[in-house]
């Protein structure tokens, strides 16, 4: 069984795409953002799902 607190960081990471993914005025709203921020969006949704992956091992 996974600890409490890694169940509550994989869920609040599958919340945040949920909410960004289930609307289009955010996938819109993200294109307009500089280059800079959209490499950081990447790098830290690389991040999540790494995360996501080490924890469902």
């Amino acid at each position: 069984m996974l600890p409490e607190n890694d169940i509550n960081k994989a869920l609040d990471i599958l919340d945040k795409w949920q909410f960004f993914y289930g609307q289009r005025a955010g996938r819109e709203l993200w294109n307009d953002k500089s280059k800079e921020v959209q490499e950081q969006d990447i790098a830290d949704f690389n991040r999540d799902i790494e995360y996501l992956r080490s924890v469902l091992k």
